[in-house]
């Protein structure tokens, strides 16, 4: 038998080495290459709440002086200096300085040189060294670049091998960078000192004071900044190209690598920030609380970006011209964040604890500012609301390892799980009290908490005591009930007429407890094959069934809403009768049309009509966003197809049949889209993903080899890749060959990016032998390796594959835990955990409850729902 042979890659955000000795059908010329593992603390550190009580007890006032070399930077380390200026309320008893992973070099307090008593996570200073009033504490540092994106991270391109460093902040990760006192509730200025390379830009919280150049370096000064929190601070530096712009004398740049060649886009951020700062400035009736704002994109995902105050991380990818459909997201990050630094820069949360309120609030006020007719994406702002935020916050809190939001959080590391689900989660219940209280209360608590705290910190509840005042209703139960539980609601209408005219009008609230909200219900009736609303219904439910008011004689509706404009905290379930109407008629309003793709393609009651209606109303769709979602949707339902037909013998004809519908939609679609458009772009990605028959396989080919062209369509390296690893998903003999096309494009250009895409064609190769060895060595791989990997290593067109390799995946993830970032493992079990039979749903069970997983609880049992779900669809699998 010919031995598989794999050779690790190496991050294409880290080094541009090649893959020597991929799998394939060759022999072995020399000995395998051993793998890279990236170093990871081997535990997580701990800051308990009551440590950061006790220290901010001691503590009046901190301000840092801190300065940089960054001139070496090739070196694996840079060095620093930081003289802490401290006001002591009190001493009695050490003081502890976070300082992760680093090395201390010389230690002063008060001007006496010290022996530092430092344990890689603190410095410990004895109390008698300290006095009350005024003291400094100045530290000379060292520390590694991170290659895991967290601290102070290096990305090196690898087309022109100019490097670049950038910090990614999160809970707990500015002492990764440096000796601070890293807890939200000591807030503290920076005044910041920089020397790097002369080419080089330096982009922190402040505009720089002055830039003095000397040879090969030059000297950054930046000014004091404001008091903010530890995890607002950011440093990026490297030899950035930059554009300019600046509305209301508030300079906006974006800055990107000197190879990134997409010049496109920036206009298109600029004016929504321009429109975001008008807008928020009007809103908080405050002033922005800095003196500038920068973009930097660079080819990383941005994790916790939004902490960071003035400065924001874009994934470049979204910038280019094939991800034109992403644009709105971009966008609704860049609001997010902008209102993230203008609350955050304005007050802080106590304790990671209350973290929930601020991310939920930026949040829900980007989709706000989006939302206003002044916006470029009003018109589906609410519709990305609904997709993006309400719905996973909905299938979150239906899992039995669900949090309330207001939880106990005693210590550091455990605020940073499931962060960003939660937020969604904030935000969701926060538009829901905003239409409760409406829009003047909510406002006028929010501007008073931004005054009355400003440069200070207090809890969220402080928020909510505000908000009953400016309101005048006593929020007490609503907390309880809203805030201290978990759970979704279900609304169901039924309604009864007589002679035409409405006579009844019932909502049924299925739940375990009595909460109480207000929604609107909308009536709506079919006019020339669309359903409008005529009349909204605003009720307040606070039982399982509740009698709706009708005012006056209203005509008889053809459709009933209970959630309409979507401010409630509920799911809607539609009977067959309506569920019928809303896949014969259309609304023409795009939130209206949006709440339905739940009912249509993650509940369908019947597949044939819910793959009658996508490939009938789809081809129609001209709002990209609609047409995105959708299609993410469908993709989602399709992979499930794919395991069904696999593991359920009786689904294989139906299966088949829906499937090859939905490729021939996808191929029909990409031929005929308006070329270079965000739908062209959206319909290749889906034909990409649906290609699995012979026919698609040959037309996979022709676009690869140039033989089938399509206007407006440019195969750019990325997309020959693309297509090169979905043909060695294959078994067909149409696809014969697709290794030895994969292997001569990546010789004929062997580049960084080449380099993943060619590993990843490697480990999408139905071939089980393959698929163990990429599992066995994922915990060798870092962490941007091992994702890519598991991206492409177990697509649902191989789900025959899966039982042999079940233990194989879960032992890969077990020995993963401790070495990556805690959110790209859960990435990774998202790819690699997909399930659709009864023994696979059986193991996943068991799996979920593994303590070595405890942390990961919530991904997997995401997954598992997913699973259950497959298991249902056969009971709507009717062919009519």
């Amino acid at each position: 038998m010919l031995r598989y042979c794999l050779t690790l890659l190496c991050t294409v955000a880290i080094s541009a080495a090649l893959l020597v000795g991929m799998a394939g059908c060759q022999s072995s010329s020399g000995p395998e290459q051993p793998a890279r593992k990236v170093q990871i603390s081997p535990s997580e550190p701990f800051l308990s709440q009551t440590q950061a009580q006790q220290r901010k007890a001691m503590i009046r006032q901190v301000s840092y002086d801190v300065y940089f070399d960054l001139t070496n930077s090739d070196a694996p380390e840079y060095t620093g200096r930081v003289a802490i200026h401290l006001d002591m309320h009190s001493v009695n008893k050490p003081l502890a300085i976070d300082f992760q992973q680093g090395q201390i070099h010389r230690l002063l307090v008060n001007g006496t040189s010290q022996t530092p008593d430092y344990n890689n996570q603190f410095l410990t200073l004895p109390r008698n060294l300290l006095a009350t009033g005024e003291n400094t504490v100045e530290i000379e540092f060292s520390h590694p670049f991170s290659e895991n994106n967290s601290g102070l991270a290096t990305y090196t391109d690898p087309e022109d091998k100019l490097r670049y460093l950038y910090t990614q902040p999160g809970l707990y990760a500015t002492s990764q960078i440096l000796p601070v006192f890293d807890q939200p509730d000591i807030k503290a200025s920076y005044k910041l000192t920089v020397k790097a390379p002369a080419q080089w830009q330096v982009v922190t919280q402040s505009r720089k004071r002055q830039a003095i150049g000397g040879g090969p370096e030059r000297w950054w000064y930046f000014p004091e900044t404001r008091a903010i929190s530890p995890h607002a601070f950011s440093l990026f530096a490297g030899p950035f190209k930059t554009w300019r712009h600046e509305q209301d004398q508030i300079p906006v740049r974006l800055l990107v690598r000197q190879s990134f060649g997409h010049e496109q886009a920036p206009q298109t951020l600029f004016t929504s920030i321009d429109h975001a700062l008008n807008y928020y400035q009007q809103y908080f009736e405050q002033a922005y609380p800095y003196f500038k704002y920068d973009m930097i994109a660079l080819p990383v995902n941005g994790v916790n970006t939004d902490l960071i105050s003035a400065n924001v991380v874009l994934n470049e990818q979204n910038l280019l011209p094939q991800h034109s459909a992403d644009l709105p997201e971009t966008i609704q990050h860049l609001l997010e964040h902008l209102a993230h630094s203008w609350i955050g820069g304005s007050v802080s949360p106590e304790w990671w604890s209350d973290q929930w309120l601020w991310n939920g609030l930026a949040r829900y006020l980007s989709y706000q500012a989006m939302a206003h007719p002044d916006g470029k994406n009003s018109v589906n702002s609410w519709s990305m609301f609904n997709t993006r935020v309400k719905q996973p916050a909905y299938l979150y809190d239906q899992l039995p390892a669900a949090q309330p939001l207001r939880h106990d959080v005693s210590l550091n590391i455990q605020a940073t799980r499931n962060l960003d689900i939660r937020t969604s989660k904030a935000a969701a219940i926060l538009q829901q009290l905003h239409h409760q209280l409406g829009d003047d209360a909510f406002r006028l608590a929010l501007q008073q908490l931004m005054q009355q705290y400003a440069d200070r910190s207090t809890g969220a509840q402080t928020f909510f005591n505000l908000i009953q005042t400016t309101s005048g209703q006593s929020l007490k139960n609503w907390q309880k009930q809203w805030l201290d539980t978990t759970g979704v609601p279900t609304l169901t209408a039924s309604y009864q007429c007589k002679k035409g005219i409405l006579n009844s009008l019932t909502i049924q609230q299925a739940e375990a407890r009595k909460r109480s909200q207000s929604v609107n219900i909308g009536l709506f009736r079919n006019k020339q094959t669309s359903l409008q609303r005529y009349r909204t219904l605003p009720v307040v439910l606070d039982s399982k069934t509740t009698q709706v008011d009708i005012p006056g004689q209203q005509p008889c509706p053809d459709f009933v809403y209970p959630n309409v404009d979507d401010k409630g905290y509920a799911q809607v379930r539609l009977n067959d009768e309506s569920l019928t109407t809303v896949l014969k008629l259309s609304f023409n309003d795009v939130l209206m049309q949006t709440l339905m793709d739940y009912p249509i393609y993650q509940q369908p009651a019947n597949l044939q009509a819910t793959i009658k209606y996508a490939t009938t109303r789809l081809p129609q769709e001209d709002n990209s966003h609609r047409l995105k979602s959708q299609l993410s949707e469908l993709t989602q339902l399709a992979d499930q197809l794919f395991r069904l037909r696999s593991a359920n013998p009786s689904m294989q004809a139906a299966s088949t049949h829906w499937l090859q519908a939905l490729e021939e939609l996808a191929w029909q679609q990409l031929n005929i889209a308006e070329p270079d458009s965000p739908q062209q772009n959206l319909w290749f990605d889906f034909f990409i993903h649906m290609a699995h028959s012979d026919d698609s396989a040959m037309q996979l080919k022709r676009l690869l080899q140039g033989h089938w062209e399509i206007d407006g369509l440019t195969i750019t390296p990325y997309r020959r890749w693309t297509i090169l690893i979905r043909l060695n998903a294959f078994t067909s003999k149409a696809a014969k060959g697709s290794w030895e096309l994969a292997r001569r494009e990546y010789h004929k250009d062997p580049s960084a990016t080449a380099t993943i895409m060619y590993a990843m064609a490697d480990a999408i190769r139905p071939d089980s032998l393959i698929k163990n060895q990429w599992l066995n060595r994922l915990d060798q791989l870092n962490a941007q390796e091992a994702l890519a990997i598991s991206r492409v290593l177990l697509p649902a067109t191989q789900y025959s594959l899966v039982p042999a390799l079940r233990q194989s995946v879960f032992a890969a993830l077990r020995s993963n835990e401790p070495e990556v970032p805690s959110n790209t493992l859960d990435q990774m079990i998202k790819h690699l955990l997909n399930e659709c039979s009864v023994n696979g749903v059986q193991q996943l069970q068991s799996f979920s409850t593994q303590k070595a997983m405890a942390h990961h609880r919530i991904s997997i049992e995401t997954q598992l729902q997913q699973a259950k779900h497959c298991l249902q669809l056969p009971k709507s699998a009717v062919l009519k």
